[in-house]
């Protein structure tokens, strides 16, 4: 038999087959030599089967309509959303709690993020800030002057914030499973909503207005002999619910403040525990990316975790003060490290330490996996070398201070620690969120959701240590690191 060239020539199909096993035979090979020499396995190698998109959660979305079966019967609440991110959080807490107390449908706004939030006003003028909040009017923006001395005044701060569903940001659905109320999503900030799509004329509102931001508590039974705190007066839940049940709708103003129900009932106090379990951060796109750092960190609990906030406000003013504080607690509490076991380069406490004789203390210990490569220490003694190395456990800082690996307040940490970890150091794994942009004014979204990837990694640490008198740190501390560890949060602030 004559076998002719054109009889080996191969198809199309079988060309790629056989592509494909060579490919695949590759892969194997590259990971036993990878695990083989006990090299870590490089992520964009491990990631490559996950093509990360997210679909945004659009108006048009089922929770931003009314039931086709409504009756017109459906009572409402409504509140005044302001403030930064975690607080606007903490209102949805209390108003979720309050919605299925007082048996009424929520009305869920969106949430606000940036750096240029809504600042607690008295309910008349928050009620109109808030219904010129959004960006609809505002189109010309987009290509308009957007810097500080910019010409049209309206858009010098259009950058600064987006809103966003609160779907985008924790499980909704989980929810209304987990305590059981019903919300309908506002996405049109002006009053006019309310009618146009609740169908309640003015006389249909019962309205509770505030003139600073802790006039009301909220009470569920007997508040005698009870301090109101910081509030001015109590507002008791069932004779709220008498008085307003003629109104398809209750306006309530702010809700913002962890101690803002009294809560007494042990049904209640369970209730808002219950609630506050849900508002775990649940985004596939944003998971995906803290898995992937989380994985090049050496794993969960394979490194240990500061939360320190500097950028603004009381935080920049008490900035030193708050990291010497975290910096004294880290180095005790986590590694075991005494200030007496520090010299300084000044002669008094308040100059850079570095690390000075072998402690007498060990350090904690923690099943680590493969953590990150981390610089050598430059003393080589053998004793102080061994414990050196275990001083290498990483410390991951969540951080809102630009330039990290430079800011002054931060060198205390970057001095004193041979391993700390920024999330500007994972600029290739965050690849994918330069892309995300929000389709509803087209912002890019990386600074805005930066903030909540830094929380997912850091609440897997062995350990965490927030800001004081921070509602970011707080919710860190009780709620995302208890839930990634198997713990139960606890229901606080019940007096």
């Amino acid at each position: 038999m004559i076998l002719r060239a054109s009889s080996f020539v191969l198809h199309r199909p079988f060309k790629l087959l056989i592509l494909a096993f060579v490919v695949a035979a590759w892969i194997v090979s590259l990971e036993r030599y990878l695990v083989s020499s006990n090299r870590p396995i490089p992520l964009h190698y491990q990631f490559t089967e996950e093509s990360i998109e997210y679909e945004w959660t659009r108006s048009n979305n089922s929770f931003a309509q009314l039931p086709r079966n409504d009756t017109g019967s459906t009572r409402f609440l409504a509140y005044l959303p302001h403030s930064g991110f975690h607080n606007q959080r903490i209102e949805l807490e209390n108003a979720i709690v309050l919605s299925i107390l007082l048996k009424r449908t929520l009305v869920l706004p969106l949430a606000r993020l940036g750096s240029h939030p809504l600042p607690y006003k008295p309910f008349d003028e928050l009620f109109e800030q808030f219904g010129r909040s959004d960006k609809s009017w505002l189109p010309h923006c987009r290509t308009a002057d957007m810097s500080a001395n910019s010409t049209v005044k309206e858009c010098r701060k259009f950058e600064r914030y987006t809103h966003l569903s609160w779907q985008d940001l924790i499980s909704v659905p989980l929810v209304k499973e987990s305590v059981g109320f019903s919300i309908i999503e506002r996405w049109d900030f002006r009053s006019s909503w309310f009618e146009e799509v609740l169908g309640t004329s003015s006389e249909d509102i019962y309205w509770v207005k505030d003139s600073s931001p802790y006039e009301f508590r909220f009470h569920d039974g007997d508040t005698t002999g009870k301090s109101r705190g910081k509030y001015q007066s109590f507002v008791g839940i069932s004779e709220l619910d008498r008085t307003s049940r003629s109104h398809k709708l209750l306006h309530l103003g702010t809700l913002f403040g962890t101690s803002r129900l009294y809560l007494s009932s042990p049904g209640n106090r369970e209730l808002r525990r219950n609630v506050r379990a849900t508002m775990r951060y649940q985004n596939r796109f944003l998971e995906r990316l803290a898995d992937r750092i989380v994985n090049e960190l050496g794993g969960s609990n394979t490194f240990f975790g500061v939360h320190l906030r500097v950028g603004d406000g009381l935080f920049l003013e008490r900035a030193k003060e708050n990291a010497r504080l975290l910096w004294s607690v880290v180095s005790t509490r986590f590694y075991g490290v005494h200030q007496h076991e520090f010299v300084y380069a000044g002669r008094n406490a308040s100059s850079t330490p570095t690390l000075s004789v072998f402690p007498s203390v060990l350090p904690i210990q923690t099943p680590f996996g493969r953590p990150i490569p981390c610089k050598s220490p430059k003393n080589t003694k053998e004793e102080e070398s061994r414990w050196l190395r275990s001083l290498q456990s990483p410390l991951f800082i969540a951080t809102d201070a630009r330039n990290p690996r430079i800011h002054p307040v931060l060198e205390l940490f970057r001095s004193s620690f041979p391993c700390v970890v920024f999330l500007s150091d994972f600029e290739d794994t965050l690849g994918d969120l330069r892309l995300l942009r929000n389709p509803l004014d087209d912002s890019p979204m990386e600074k805005f959701l930066l903030p909540f990837v830094d929380a997912m990694v850091v609440s897997r640490a062995a350990a965490v240590m927030g800001t004081p008198e921070s509602t970011f740190s707080r919710y860190i501390e009780e709620v995302l690191w208890p839930l990634n560890h198997g713990f139960n949060i606890r229901s606080n602030h019940v007096t």
